[in-house]
């Protein structure tokens, strides 16, 4: 699941798909003055493998839905944004978005390779004028490299839930962007 959750509003939820942590990641590396490319960090049949996302908006607009309509009794759904996707066409998006280079795939481990950026993050926000967010309330590390590991597909039927009534959906690339978008409108990011 992708979206805001916290007492200060910004740690992603953990679910089925905590990648927004990886826009931390792109400004470490390219604020750093090492201006490394993006590479996908897992492995490489995680990057073609297909996968679905769910937006918090959207799982929460689909409990209400549960919640009030009666034949959603005793009943069990599955929620996704409804589109597939495969990170190989979401990663060059990203990287044009952070202004980056793409690389090939890069397995790495985003917990040990982050775990000393707190600095970097430091001056990052100083340079930038942001809000001033430690750099562990804007990212779980550990989540993504879970996420990125699977390299198989992952496809929920939600088709029951369109059987239901339930019949929104939110296209994940939209979604990635617009949050992109949004955390630097609101000086979270650069």
């Amino acid at each position: 699941m992708v979206g805001r959750a916290s007492a200060r509003g910004l740690r992603i939820l953990h679910g089925r798909a905590d990648e927004s942590d990886l826009g931390d990641r792109c400004l470490c590396e390219r604020l750093q003055g090492i201006r490394l490319p993006l590479s996908f960090p897992g492995k490489p049949g995680a990057y073609t493998a297909l996968y679905q996302c769910t937006d918090a908006a959207l799982l929460a607009k689909a409990v209400e839905w549960m919640a009030t309509d009666p034949k959603c009794a005793n009943q069990a759904f599955n929620i996704t944004n409804s589109d597939l996707i495969r990170w190989q066409n979401l990663w060059p998006r990203f990287a044009n978005f952070f202004g980056m280079e793409l690389a090939p795939p890069r397995h790495i481990n985003l917990a040990r390779s982050m775990a000393d950026k707190g600095p970097i993050w430091e001056k990052i926000v100083e340079e930038n004028g942001l809000q001033k967010f430690r750099f562990e309330e804007i990212a779980a590390w550990g989540y993504p490299n879970n996420v990125f590991a699977s390299d198989y597909d992952i496809v929920s039927d939600t088709s029951k839930a369109r059987r239901f009534g339930f019949h929104d959906l939110v296209d994940t690339e939209e979604m990635f962007l617009r949050m992109f978008a949004d955390f630097r409108r609101e000086r979270i990011i650069p």
